[in-house]
């Protein structure tokens, strides 16, 4: 009786590390297959990918300078495989749709073709100058530097995996490098488990902000954040039936309140989540008139005044200037104010 009893609790203990091993990717495979079968990756958020690889890492080099479970070393090292897995795919998918739409773009109709050939016979195409971006704060406008825009713009948003690849491996070498002139020092242990514990912290909230942003959920899997849900209890309840450290406590229970609020975008973005792209605000607007009719420039003015300006600087001193995009219900082009 006592070695059945033994062999249950062997198997159950294995099971339940097993669990926490594999548990974590199931959603993402998932999320794969579902962004493999409707080649549509606009719903998924890379910046999730980023707080995975990175919050991985640091935990990799955490057990290296800790040396904990072996058990939370193997959860880290699949899922830093399963993550870039997904990015490739990721990268793939929206690489090729861009290149989709630009070949669109490049076939036009015959009526746009007759309407460019008119037009660029009446008017003279003017170069578009150099702006240089700026941004409105309590009233006031204020220069963005170039290098600090280009980040913006452009990080963690390229064109090639290898780029991705260039990026994880340079973090890889400085983390070694690091870790291997402070791996014995007590605060460095800390300061790791620090910000390991607080970057995965991070990992739903720009899948909340992407969703918010979009006003749908059109894209993201829906089993993926139940998956994130149930593996975040089930790594609370396994941190503390193991004793684990209290930063991994931590950040399990502010993930399942991610993971809820998450959900809860579902619901609310219930009606928009089956529009196409840009239909949610036709709708609306269909709604409210009760019928498609044309607008008129009144109402097209009224409706410009509601879309936020955009300010530039044109490089000169004291010379500033305002440019306000009109709805796409409209044929004007941008006007300067």
């Amino acid at each position: 009786m006592g070695a059945l009893s033994d062999a249950t609790t062997f198997l159950f203990v294995h099971a339940c590390d097993l669990g926490m091993i594999v548990g974590p990717c199931i959603g993402y495979i998932i999320q794969c297959f579902k962004m493999s079968k409707e080649q549509n990756s606009d719903g998924f958020s890379p910046y999730v990918c980023l707080i995975l690889l990175v919050a991985n890492i640091l935990r990799v080099f955490w057990w290296v300078s800790e040396g904990f479970s072996v058990v939370i070393l193997d959860a880290a090292l699949l899922m830093l495989l399963c993550q870039l897995a997904l990015l490739y795919l990721w990268v793939s998918i929206k690489a090729q749709n861009e290149a989709i739409a630009m070949i669109n773009q490049r076939r036009p109709s015959s009526s746009q073709s007759f309407k460019s050939t008119e037009a660029s016979s009446e008017d003279e195409v003017l170069p578009a100058p150099k702006l240089k971006p700026t941004i409105r704060l309590l009233g006031r406008v204020y220069k963005v530097p170039e290098f600090a825009n280009r980040i913006y713009m452009h990080f963690w948003f390229w064109d090639s995996f290898i780029s991705y690849a260039k990026f994880i491996m340079a973090f890889v070498l400085v983390m070694a490098i690091v870790t291997g002139i402070f791996h014995a020092s007590p605060v460095y242990q800390h300061i790791i488990a620090f910000a390991s514990s607080s970057v995965e912290a991070c990992l739903g909230v720009p899948q909340f902000i992407l969703n918010y942003k979009r006003q749908n959920t059109s894209g993201l899997a829906v089993i993926l954040i139940l998956i994130w849900l149930c593996g975040d209890c089930y790594k609370l309840s396994y941190y503390m039936a193991t004793d684990s450290p209290a930063s991994l406590q931590g950040c399990a229970a502010f993930q399942i309140m991610t993971d809820l609020s998450i959900l809860s975008q579902f619901y609310v973005y219930r009606k928009n989540t089956d529009l196409p792209m840009g239909a949610a605000v036709d709708e609306m607007s269909k709604s409210r008139s009760g019928e498609q009719r044309e607008v008129t420039p009144g109402e097209q003015e009224e409706e410009n005044a509601e879309i936020p300006a955009i300010y530039f600087d044109n490089g000169k001193k004291g010379e500033q200037r305002q440019y306000s995009f009109v709805s796409t219900r409209s044929s004007q082009s941008p006007q300067m104010i």
